[in-house]
């Protein structure tokens, strides 16, 4: 994914496209480029690294920065990570930061369909009621005449209502895939001219100090735009899922292999609520059994995603 959207910047370039009429790419969106800062803080010289293009919430994180050099963004330079990635940390001990966040706004005017990326997530290791970390994932564009709001907000970690979100409260142990549906601003009519994404890390109960903080790490963040669907794409879009609605468990069906897709449940906030590889009652290579007993009666999506290819599919809960 790196090597593609190096080689799109490189050609961009080479034939001199403009940002008018091409596809917009995130800057520093695969976290590999860092920025080491020397700086004295309370103690002595601290040293660490920021991420090029992206913003932390100078407010929320000037303290910490001067005692220890510690802050929201951090590198994460794990095997796991393709390369280096952005490792969120809400808060150190003696902080008490019930919540923190970091930014990224740039110049695109031609939206794309999708927000892509991979995310992993610890919560807070204390997970009494009201201890739970929830990590939000905003993305948004706006237009010149708004732009000085919108950096306010940003800095008081707020979020326009016309904000598109992937969030959840559940811990992920290992990277899973994330999307974002930007659907929503294609033909609106509206001249817009930045995107913004904006993540956000908060306990549930903002009146709580837990001295365990929670961590996330974010990588590979791209643009997907609209275009042809290939084979794959129309044998997935082809699937059975039933019943739907159901209680207990859905069946999917399909064509294809199904023995190696990531599946995932998805709410209509957009909030991550189960990771269904860890729920699959059976499996063949074509057919997949889900229990959803864990599912309160609503409206969800249901994820698909085999190879590159990734559909999702709308289900009810009775």
């Amino acid at each position: 994914m790196k090597t593609k959207t190096i080689a799109f910047l490189i050609v961009s370039c080479i034939l001199g496209i403009t940002t008018g009429i091409s596809q917009c790419a995130i800057p520093n969106g695969d976290f590999e480029n860092f920025d080491t800062i020397d700086a004295s803080g309370l103690t002595g010289p601290v040293t660490y690294e920021l991420p090029q293009e992206w913003i932390e919430n100078p407010l929320a994180n000037i303290f910490t920065r001067f005692i220890t050099g510690t802050g929201f963004f951090n590198k994460y330079a794990e095997s796991d990570a393709n390369g280096n990635a952005l490792l969120l940390t809400r808060s150190k001990p003696g902080a008490f930061l019930n919540q923190n966040n970091g930014y990224i706004r740039f110049e695109c005017n031609n939206v794309p369909e999708k927000l892509i990326g991979r995310v992993k997530f610890s919560g807070s290791s204390n997970r009494s009621i009201g201890q739970e970390d929830e990590l939000t994932i905003g993305a948004f564009f706006s237009t010149v005449s708004d732009t000085l709001t919108v950096v306010e907000g940003l800095n008081l970690c707020l979020f326009p209502e016309r904000t598109k979100y992937f969030t959840t409260e559940t811990p992920i142990d290992t990277f899973i895939d994330f999307e974002i549906d930007l659907s929503h601003f294609i033909d609106t009519g509206v001249d817009y001219s930045y995107f913004t994404i904006m993540i956000k890390m908060k306990m549930l109960n903002n009146l709580s100090f837990d001295s365990e903080y929670a961590t996330a790490v974010l990588d590979d963040l791209r643009f997907e735009y609209k275009g042809p669907l290939s084979i794959d794409d129309h044998i997935l879009n082809e699937a059975l899922i039933y019943p739907n609605p159901a209680n207990n468990e859905i069946t999917i069906e399909s064509t294809t292999n199904l023995s190696t897709a990531k599946i995932s449940i998805i709410d209509v906030s957009g909030r991550l609520v189960m990771n269904t590889n860890e729920n699959i009652t059976n499996i063949t290579d074509t057919k997949i059994k889900i229990n959803i007993t864990s599912l309160t009666q609503g409206i969800y999506f249901l994820n698909i995603k085999s190879g590159t290819n990734t559909i999702a599919k709308r289900i009810v809960k009775k």
